[in-house]
């Protein structure tokens, strides 16, 4: 059986937190929530693990029933390479985020992680007005074959995405919205979900510099902003 997330009718999922005892370790009775507020105030465990067990309560990744997730904070490009898919972990503390399936950009001097995230549309048939297409990009797992592609002179190539477990599966309808950049404090719980494939990385900055420079355009012809 497969379970899908987000989940609003389930039940809390069962959370186990660990962190490495030699360094600034939140209260034992406090969980999550008290782990967050110390990163706010810089001070972090040098590890971090939450782990969710049963169908997850975030993204567009589908997952079996009876698997556990591991959401852990990371620093640095090593992990956040761009193209990387993670999930943010569902937390009040981080609502802007919380949830959402991202695909990495880039890191800052400073630790903080532009990403873009996938939205999904249910029911567009290719018919929708070109500005949705000039915007978004569909995505597709690696198993599949691509989307056909209905509005050929605005249209952003599909991109492929390999997932971490053969038991995920992404969900159909699903894009990237390339107007849309967020930032990922270093202290986030994430889960490594997979990536975008390395052939299509390069692409992946260069539609993003393209659309937002777009943006920049348009933005500066309403308001002449010459």
């Amino acid at each position: 059986m497969i379970g899908e997330f987000p989940l609003e009718d389930a039940a809390e999922p069962k959370v186990s937190v660990q962190s490495d005892t030699s360094q600034n370790t939140p209260n034992k009775d406090g969980g999550e929530d008290d782990w967050l507020e110390m990163a706010h105030n810089n001070q972090r465990p040098r590890t971090r693990s939450i782990v969710v067990a049963g169908p997850d309560i975030c993204g567009l990744i589908e997952i079996s029933d009876d698997e556990d997730l591991e959401y852990m904070s990371h620093r640095g490009q090593e992990f956040f390479f761009p193209g990387r898919l993670i999930g943010a972990y569902k937390s009040d503390t981080d609502s802007s985020i919380s949830g959402r399936t991202m695909i990495v950009l880039s890191v800052s001097d400073h630790g903080f992680v532009q990403c873009l995230t996938l939205c999904r549309h249910e029911g567009h048939t290719g018919e929708e007005r070109g500005s949705f297409y000039k915007a978004h990009a569909a995505v597709h797992r690696d198993t599949t074959s691509p989307p056909t592609a209905k509005h050929s002179k605005t249209i952003n190539p599909p991109f492929e995405i390999t997932l971490k477990k053969s038991g995920h599966n992404i969900k159909d309808s699903c894009y990237i919205n390339f107007e849309h950049t967020w930032t990922l404090l270093e202290h986030v719980p994430v889960v490594d979900l997979g990536y975008v494939r390395k052939s299509q990385r390069k692409d992946l900055l260069i539609t993003h510099g393209r659309i937002q420079n777009e943006l920049r355009q348009r933005t500066m012809e309403v308001f002449e902003l010459k």
